[in-house]
C-alpha cells in the first residue's frame, strides 16, 4: 500500500484520479466530494452541497472541473479553483454513477441507467439533453 487517505465520516463510494496523477476526488456517503494532494496525502478542498451521499465522481480532462452525482438526485458541476457549485441538474431519480468525456467543449452527457439498459439523456425531448456548463 502507498498511502491511505484518511478524512471522511462514511464509506467512499467512488474516487477519480486527475490525468496528470496528482489529485484525487473522493465520492462518499457523508455526502460531501474531497480533493486529495495524492503526493502529501492532505485534503486540498472539501466539497459541500449534497443532501444525499455521493454516489459518483468525474473530472475533466484538464483539472479545472469535477462533476459529481448523488442520491439526492442532482448532479453537480464543480468550478476546482474557487471551490463551489457551476450548476446542478435535477434529476428524477438518484444518480448511481457519471462518467466525463475528454473533449474541452464544456459539455456533458449524462446517461441513466434503468432496468432495461441506458437511456441516453440526449435523445430528442430528454430533460437536460446537451446542456452546457
Amino acid at each position: 500500500m502507498l498511502r491511505t487517505l484518511e478524512g471522511h465520516f462514511s464509506p467512499v463510494e467512488r474516487v477519480a484520479v486527475t490525468v496528470d496523477g496528482k489529485r484525487v476526488f473522493s465520492a462518499s456517503r457523508d455526502e460531501t466530494l474531497k480533493v486529495w494532494d495524492l503526493e502529501a496525502g492532505q485534503v486540498l478542498r472539501a466539497l459541500e452541497g449534497h443532501s444525499g451521499y455521493v454516489s459518483g465522481v468525474a473530472v475533466t480532462a484538464d483539472g479545472q472541473r469535477a462533476v459529481s452525482a448523488s442520491m439526492d438526485c442532482t448532479v453537480r458541476v464543480w468550478d476546482l479553483k474557487v471551490g463551489r457549485a457551476l450548476s446542478t441538474l435535477r434529476c428524477d431519480s438518484p444518480v448511481t454513477s457519471l462518467a466525463v468525456t475528454g473533449r474541452e467543449t464544456g459539455r456533458f452527457r449524462l446517461r441513466r441507467q434503468y432496468a432495461e439498459g441506458v437511456e441516453p439523456a440526449d435523445r430528442p425531448g430528454a430533460p437536460n439533453a446537451r446542456r452546457p456548463f
